[in-house]
């Protein structure tokens, strides 16, 4: 069974130390691997994750699946992309998606990962069903603490992306006798080939009167 992170609650009117019209939730998601790594990206596109945060006391998801189908559960005021800042502070183009949600409402991550509060905000740092790593951005909460759970032994973890290193450094004098033994047998290689070569002519040379 999954873990349960709490992770603060919505900032009430008045407290909030980001640029805000009313209380509410922002979302953003940004992948710690591949192309987009450290890119906030649509969380539309990740619901997967999304649905692992619950909303008050009775933990309602913020996205759920029923059958081909994903439904908010909570009124989505602002979406990803281009827009005119709604107050003086704000972005243009908004880096995750806004939810109506009413301040004080508590927040739970349903997952494996860890909970750091920051100022306005809370970061829950988790991994997806194939284990690659994600940051989850809860803007416009406070109250959350320090909080981590950790996976089960079997659960997938954070797998090795392409183009990260996962083979023990070399040291430079060891890449230098790695180039010089290759630099020497690819010597030795020009050798017998220039060989094979030579001992091909002079066979043609002699089997030719007898062809011939």
């Amino acid at each position: 069974m999954a873990g349960l992170i709490p992770a603060g609650y919505i900032t009430r009117q008045g407290q909030d130390v980001l640029p805000s019209t009313a209380p509410h939730l922002h979302l953003e998601v940004i992948p710690e691997f591949g192309e987009y790594k450290g890119k906030k990206i649509n969380p539309r596109t990740l619901r997967s994750l999304a649905q692992n945060i619950l909303i008050g006391k009775d933990k309602i998801p913020l996205v759920q699946q029923q059958g081909e189908n994903w439904n908010w559960n909570f009124p989505i005021t602002s979406e990803y992309g281009q827009r005119s800042a709604p107050v003086a502070g704000a972005s243009t183009f908004h880096q995750g998606l806004d939810f109506g949600i009413e301040g004080g409402v508590p927040i739970t991550y349903k997952g494996y990962g860890s909970y750091e509060p920051g100022e306005g905000f809370g970061t829950i740092s988790t991994t997806d069903a194939q284990g690659n790593p994600y940051q989850i951005r809860l803007l416009h909460t406070m109250g959350g603490k320090q909080a981590a759970v950790a996976a089960p032994q079997g659960q997938p973890q954070m797998q090795p992306q392409p183009g990260t290193q996962t083979q023990p450094k070399v040291s430079e004098q060891d890449q230098y006798k790695r180039y010089a033994e290759l630099a020497l047998f690819q010597n030795l290689l020009n050798q017998e080939r220039q060989t094979t070569i030579a001992d091909q002519l002079m066979n043609d040379f002699f089997l030719r009167p007898l062809i011939g």
